[in-house]
């Protein structure tokens, strides 16, 4: 595993999960963590589309997945540190 999620980004996990099985149920629930899971391995892997935000810090990435955004965290030597998944219509900057 090339990833990690910080206690804030597993809380925001934790919610997404609620959220999702109550309005739309478990299977829908497991395909959308998982889509989730997937966006955060590749842009842990540096595969696919992610954008890089130098001018927050320098090695924050974000990606898009579904209706949430993926923050992460490169470390040398060390997996990648998710520290947020946010909802698309989350104050993206102001939460981070």
């Amino acid at each position: 595993m090339s990833r990690l999620y910080s206690a804030e980004a597993e809380i925001d996990l934790e919610k997404i999960i609620e959220y999702t099985n109550k309005e739309y149920g478990a299977a829908q629930t497991l395909k959308y963590i998982d889509e989730l899971e997937k966006n955060a391995e590749n842009m842990a892997e540096n595969y696919g589309y992610y954008r890089e935000l130098p001018d927050i810090h320098s090695r924050l990435r974000m990606k898009h997945c579904q209706k949430h955004y993926i923050f992460g965290v490169m470390r040398e030597n060390e997996p990648m540190l998710v520290i947020a998944i946010f909802h698309e219509r989350m104050q993206l900057m102001t939460r981070l």
